[in-house]
């Protein structure tokens, strides 16, 4: 039986990852997030949903194109890599490690953040419509 995720609409919510919600490897991240964020900190909402645009704008940003990863933390706004770099840092376990990688130059970073963005789909590939959802496939375990 899973536990239920929480959303953007949480009042105490200081922890919410925006992603690509019509992208199968955005979708897998939010389950694999959603797996390994056993204090249930990180709330999960496709950039495309009414709750992350209300979010974006209380934080002045427009909505970014589809392949940015945004992740709003304690009141910053992080997108690309250095949001997936805090993610991994929210995380508990191991994946905590990966925040290391956060002294090697974000233009570095975001170089190779958005050359797999740009091909995620081939990796992947796409999907016909966000399947996340409070309780649906990224439902915690």
């Amino acid at each position: 039986m899973g536990v239920p995720t929480h959303t953007a609409t949480d009042d105490a919510l200081q922890h919410l990852l925006l992603f690509d919600g019509d992208c199968a490897m955005c979708s897998s991240l939010v389950r694999f997030v959603a797996r390994r964020d056993k204090h249930r900190r990180i709330g999960l909402e496709p950039l495309r949903s009414d709750a992350a645009r209300a979010q974006l704008a209380l934080h002045g940003m427009a909505a970014p194109p589809a392949d940015t990863l945004v992740y709003l933390r304690k009141g910053q706004l992080l997108t690309r890599s250095t949001a997936a770099l805090y993610v991994a840092r929210d995380l508990t376990g191991p994946w905590r490690l990966a925040f290391i990688l956060i002294v090697v130059p974000r233009s570095l970073r975001n170089a190779v953040y958005r050359l797999v963005a740009k091909h995620r789909h081939r990796f992947m590939g796409p999907q016909d419509s966000c399947d996340w959802s409070p309780g649906g496939p990224a439902e915690r375990h």
